[in-house]
């Protein structure tokens, strides 16, 4: 269980391996995220390396994933890759399948796009295009408002990579470090319902230079 000391919140999580695990969540209605369960790693899974490590010591990172949000109504949250750069400071979300927009829009219908890229077509990542939004030194990928990414694969290189060589240092200062990788679910409200958030699939290759 996971959560202040009240009944309107609970999380329960079952795993069998890190791309296979799910948690019942129940959350009261509202839009700010109360939890982020998650499959996470720093990012020394490379024998030898130590924080920091530029993020030009990898030639590719490439994620596949499968989610079920089960939502219903009053559900608001998303299925989301956190990536944290430069010891903590720097966060950027890539967000793939979401619930609720009807209650927490997403940027694009709020015009806080920033800009907008196409990202895909080697490695077997699909063409998909994608919608940038900055808070701060917060920076989230989205798909635009009505699409929904419940499974695929994302080039999370690429993504970061155009961060650091776009916007002039505004999105990613350049030689950015790499400091942790995960993948999970923002879960803002499950309208004080048990709602089971399945991770189906998950893997990360992370390919040195």
């Amino acid at each position: 269980m996971f959560g202040p000391a009240s009944k309107s919140y609970s999380q329960t999580l079952h795993v069998a391996n890190p791309g296979n695990w799910d948690v019942i969540a129940n959350y009261p209605v509202g839009t700010s995220v109360r939890a982020y369960p998650n499959t996470g790693q720093t990012q020394n899974w490379i024998s030898g390396t130590s924080l920091p490590a530029a993020l030009s010591s990898w030639s590719s990172m490439v994620s596949s994933y499968s989610v079920t949000l089960n939502a219903h109504g009053g559900t608001v949250g998303e299925a989301a890759y956190d990536l944290w750069l430069d010891d903590w400071h720097n966060e950027v979300m890539i967000q793939t399948d979401f619930a609720g927009d009807s209650l927490r829009p997403r940027c694009d219908v709020l015009h806080d796009v920033v800009a907008t890229q196409t990202f895909g077509g080697t490695d077997g990542v699909p063409v998909r295009r994608w919608n940038l939004c900055q808070f701060g030194s917060e920076i989230i990928w989205q798909p635009p408002t009505g699409t929904n990414y419940s499974s695929g694969k994302v080039n999370v290189m690429a993504m970061l990579t155009w961060l650091e060589t776009h916007g002039g240092g505004k999105y990613l200062p350049a030689k950015p470090t790499l400091t942790a990788i995960s993948f999970g679910f923002e879960i803002c409200s499950t309208a004080g319902r048990d709602q089971t958030f399945q991770v189906n699939s998950f893997s990360l290759t992370a390919t040195p230079a």
